[in-house]
């Protein structure tokens, strides 16, 4: 930059009020975004003129701006009908999705007023499923500092989930295995059932989310002594066991020191109820 009104152009060192798009054309034969991707710490506006558009960006009503934005509804986009060559498109691709990495914008953070437009523009729309996946590749693997974990919390904070909200995080959460890693007492019991060649599967998406399942309909739970000796988590295991047991489950549950002592003699009673079970159904074991 030359002066407070003048700026000069990267390109031929001609000095002017600003590097336009006619003069990039007419001269150089390039676009804005070219020349800012080739010429990223060249400005293109003096400084004057970026004052004064700062200072009407900030001015600006919130009423201003929506009655602005509104009145291009409906206008057709000037790119429509055009078509872009494989080239062009790639150069648009990472003039977009390059911004952040210019030297210029390399550290930047959004002040509150740009953070709040943001929001403001953001609100109510639903991204698409294709975007949602975007998202969700791009965040797989990345560890929230705290801060960020405290911030979702408080903006959760009173908030009142739909019904419908509300049976996609339970459907979510049977989904989650906790803890991620077999305990002791599981693992006890699934050896003795291998050894006797009984097919079984674990954590299934059932309410209580049984440690072991077998087919059609027997339930067993492994309790630990430490959590499930508690009043709340007795309160709710037993829901869980009388729910189950409303929609024709067989719930069996073992507590640590049964298993501990003699982990034969627990799947001993659950060979007794498999061999009940088919006899009901009228089906061989």
């Amino acid at each position: 930059m030359v002066g407070e009104n003048i700026v000069r152009c990267a390109l031929c060192g001609r000095e002017m009020g600003i590097v336009s798009n006619t003069h990039l054309k007419a001269a150089h034969a390039m676009t804005p975004a070219q020349y800012r991707l080739q010429f990223p710490g060249s400005p293109m506006v003096n400084a004057t003129d970026m004052k004064r558009r700062a200072a009407e960006s900030v001015l600006m009503e919130p009423w201003v701006r929506k009655k602005a934005s509104d009145g291009h509804i409906g206008r057709p986009s000037a790119n429509r009908g055009r078509h872009f060559s494989a080239e062009q498109k790639k150069q648009m691709s990472e003039i977009s999705t390059a911004w952040w990495k210019r030297p210029e914008n390399v550290g930047k953070k959004f002040t509150e007023l740009h953070k709040a437009r943001i929001a403001d523009a953001q609100r109510g729309k639903s991204p698409t499923p294709e975007v949602r996946a975007k998202i969700s590749a791009t965040l797989k693997g990345r560890k929230r500092t705290p801060e960020s974990v405290m911030k979702t919390a408080a903006g959760n904070c009173g908030k009142k989930h739909t019904e419908e909200a509300r049976e996609r995080h339970r459907a979510a959460r049977l989904l989650q295995v906790f803890p991620k890693r077999d305990t002791s007492i599981e693992r006890a019991v699934q050896e003795e059932l291998k050894a006797r060649d009984v097919p079984f599967r674990t954590h299934v998406p059932l309410l209580g989310q049984p440690d072991i399942f077998i087919e059609p309909n027997i339930c067993i739970f492994c309790d630990g002594d430490y959590w499930h000796s508690r009043p709340e988590r007795r309160s709710r295991d037993d829901y869980v066991s009388r729910h189950l047991g409303q929609n024709n489950f067989v719930v069996m549950r073992f507590g640590e020191g049964e298993i501990m002592s003699n982990a034969s003699m627990c799947v001993d009673s659950v060979m007794e109820v498999m061999m009940n079970e088919s006899e009901i159904r009228g089906v061989g074991l």
